[in-house]
């Protein structure tokens, strides 16, 4: 897996996630004065200095371990995956990476919420799943996602090269075909 550089600052959702709260919860921190940090000009987003969050979870005796910059999330949109499936390619695929944070959706719904809730180094769509737009996909990731770039991978039923190629000029980054094999999953965890 990529090596990830720690983030300087943190936005709501992130801090949210870090602390196991609600992003409203953050936000009445932030707006109180009991989290400091500063408000993107323009918009109501708000951002946090990693050093300010540490100094609020000491003072109100949250665990510093979910901080660690080595943890990684990997969301997979796959529809026809079971969630009580037992070794599937993508469990198998990610079980040896205990770094790695790995969320099966089966909705395009889902697939957004987690997306946007996790901020993940690698997303995995099936192309064939319903709700998916794969020309308004790519970029809407990378807005959620503008903390640090994502991996945006394809896969699906087998296509022709012109219509793997398209995917490719919309912005994902690679195509994988179905069945999806685990050795191809394992070389996008090997790629810097």
């Amino acid at each position: 897996m990529r090596s990830q550089t720690k983030k300087e600052v943190l936005t709501t959702g992130q801090i949210a996630r870090i602390c196991k709260v609600a992003p409203r919860t953050v936000a009445k921190w932030f707006d109180t004065g009991e989290l400091h940090g500063y408000r993107i000009p323009g918009s109501r987003d708000r951002r946090v200095p990693i050093k300010e969050l540490v100094q609020f979870m000491r003072a109100h005796g949250l665990p510093l371990e979910a901080l660690s910059p080595d943890r990684a999330s990997v969301v997979v949109l796959d529809p026809q995956e079971a969630p009580d499936a037992g070794a599937t390619p993508w469990r198998s695929a990610f079980q040896d990476h205990p770094d790695v944070e790995l969320q099966i959706a089966s909705t395009a719904f889902e697939a957004g919420f987690l997306i946007a809730r996790l901020d993940p180094r690698l997303v995995f769509l099936d192309v064939d799943a319903a709700g998916l737009d794969l020309t308004l996909t790519p970029s809407l990731i990378r807005r959620e996602s503008a903390e640090s770039p994502t991996m945006l991978l394809a896969f699906g039923a087998p296509r022709s090269d012109d219509l793997a190629r398209a995917l490719l000029d919309a912005g994902f980054h690679g195509w994988l075909p179905r069945p999806v094999n685990v050795n191809d999953l394992r070389s996008f965890l090997q790629r810097p």
